[in-house]
């Protein structure tokens, strides 16, 4: 239950669109013409869009066990607010996501959680949460801070690869772990692949984007796949339908009866 209860919150968390898109080439790479600080400035570089509303299907799958296609509404307003809500028929559970706080409440069991990035980095071991690294893993942007000292930069079976130098650091107290981290970027230097490791305890978070496309000239990954591995190994697969320029309306209010809930 702990890990459905971690995939609930994470599968709200990301998607995206397939509505007037075209779809871009990817490039060989002319390794005479490559710039590594244009590789950098790439990487950390956000999208600039004011709001969208996003539809998308999510795959869990949790050891062995598969959990039906749950279907997604996003609205993002840019820099202020992701507001979400997951239905399978009918509706699962709601989320609103601020710089400032994390709310999300579900319907089955009538529970709710009002709490801060901190609290959300302590219940998935991680220390990077916030609202901007929310905001570009959903646009497949990179959401780990990157500075090119603590990066070694190569060129491998035509991708741009960055592997950092020394281990990560993430989590505190009992649920430290030092991460290599190992970064793929596409010739066209979309994010491809994030993946860190712990091998010392077998810890594993990977991020992986598919074929990219263009919505109103802005590129967007077409699905996104998430692996997480620690006591056991838990994924998802976001499948992304459709794009629309749309402001959000729709408020958030957590019902009344309904109880907070602490997850150990």
């Amino acid at each position: 239950m702990k890990y459905i209860i971690y995939f609930a919150l994470l599968t709200i968390l990301f998607s995206c669109n397939t509505q007037k898109v075209s779809t871009e080439q990817t490039n060989k790479i002319n390794f005479e013409s490559v710039n590594e600080k244009r590789v950098f400035d790439n990487i950390n570089s956000s999208l600039e869009f004011k709001n969208l509303k996003i539809k998308a299907n999510a795959n869990i799958k949790v050891g062995e066990t598969s959990y039906p296609s749950v279907s997604l509404v996003l609205y993002l307003d840019k820099y202020k607010e992701i507001w979400g809500n997951a239905s399978l028929i009918l509706p699962l559970a709601r989320v609103s996501i601020t710089p400032e706080a994390f709310k999300l409440y579900e319907k089955i069991g009538k529970s709710y959680i009002d709490t801060d990035f901190k609290y959300i980095n302590s219940l998935l071991n991680v220390d990077f949460l916030d609202y901007s690294s929310i905001e570009n893993l959903l646009t497949g942007k990179i959401f780990l801070t990157i500075t090119p000292k603590d990066y070694k930069f190569s060129i491998e079976k035509n991708q741009f690869i960055l592997q950092s130098i020394k281990d990560i650091r993430v989590g505190e107290g009992k649920n430290i772990r030092n991460y290599k981290v190992k970064i793929s970027l596409d010739s066209n230097y979309n994010l491809k692949e994030v993946k860190m490791e712990d091998k010392k305890y077998n810890s594993l978070i990977e991020v992986s984007y598919g074929e990219y496309l263009l919505f109103e000239n802005l590129k967007f990954p077409k699905n996104i796949k998430i692996i997480l591995k620690d006591q056991k190994e838990a994924s998802i697969t976001l499948e992304y339908n459709k794009f629309e320029s749309v402001k959000m309306e729709t408020p958030f209010d957590i019902p009344k009866g309904y109880t907070q809930r602490k997850i150990n």
